[in-house]
C-alpha cells in the first residue's frame, strides 16, 4: 500500500502539465492600390487655317464707295485705290463725273468680292460695270472690272432740246436711293435704273405725267 501511494506521488510530481499561453492569431492583409491604366491620349490634330471672313471682304468693298460717295477720296484710296495704277490726282480725277456710285455684291469667295456697279454720271446717264475685287487683310489690293452698258448719246432716246438736264449733287452718304423730288426735271436712265426713276421703260426718268 505505501509503494502504490508513492507511485502515484511521484507521477502527480514529475508529470505536472503546464499550460503555455498563446496570443490571438492576427492575419494581416496588404491592400495594394492600383494604378489607373493610362488612356492613350489621340495625335493632336493641328487646327486647319481659316480663311477670312467673307464678310471682312465685302464690307472693305462696301468701305471703298461708301468713301468714293462721300467724297472721302483719301479713305478710298487708303482702302485700296493706291493699288489700281496711278497718282492719287488721277484716282481722284476718274470721280469728277461720277455722281454716285451703286454697288451690288454679287458673290463673295475668300477675299474675291464679285459685283455689279452702277455709276450714275453728271448727266443723268448710267455707266454699268461689273467685275471682281481682290481683299487681302482689309485692303482691296487688285481688280478686274470692265464697262458693261454705257449709254452713249446716240443710243439715248430722241426728246426734245433742254428737257433733259443733269443730276444735282447726290444725296448724303449713306442714303442708297433719291427720288424725282430730287431732281429739276427728267434724267437720262440706264438699262439697269437703279434709283426706279424711270417708271414706263423708255430710258428716261422723271417724266411729267
Amino acid at each position: 500500500m505505501a509503494l502504490a501511494l508513492a507511485g502515484v506521488s511521484g507521477c502527480g510530481s514529475s508529470g505536472e502539465e503546464k499550460k503555455v499561453e498563446t496570443g490571438p492569431t492576427v492575419t494581416r492583409t496588404q491592400t495594394v492600390k492600383a494604378e489607373p491604366t493610362p488612356i492613350p491620349t489621340p495625335p493632336s490634330t493641328p487646327p486647319k487655317p481659316t480663311a477670312a471672313p467673307t464678310a471682312d471682304a465685302a464690307s472693305t468693298v462696301e468701305a471703298y464707295f461708301a468713301a468714293i460717295n462721300a467724297r472721302d477720296h483719301r479713305r478710298a484710296w487708303d482702302l485700296g485705290g493706291k493699288n489700281l495704277g496711278g497718282s492719287y490726282e488721277s484716282f481722284q480725277a476718274g470721280f469728277a463725273d461720277t455722281v454716285r456710285d451703286t454697288v451690288r455684291i454679287v458673290d463673295v469667295q475668300d477675299g474675291a468680292v464679285t459685283v455689279a456697279l452702277d455709276a450714275l454720271q453728271a448727266d443723268g446717264t448710267v455707266r454699268s460695270f461689273e467685275g471682281t475685287y481682290e481683299v487681302r487683310k482689309g485692303m482691296i489690293v487688285d481688280a478686274d472690272v470692265r464697262l458693261v452698258s454705257p449709254t452713249p448719246e446716240s443710243a439715248a432716246p430722241t426728246v426734245p432740246e433742254g428737257t433733259i438736264r443733269s443730276y444735282p449733287p447726290g444725296p448724303p452718304a449713306g442714303v442708297p436711293d433719291v427720288d424725282c423730288s430730287d431732281l429739276p426735271g427728267p434724267v437720262r436712265v440706264g438699262p439697269s435704273d437703279p434709283h426706279r426713276l424711270d417708271r414706263d421703260g423708255d430710258g428716261i426718268g422723271c417724266e411729267p405725267d
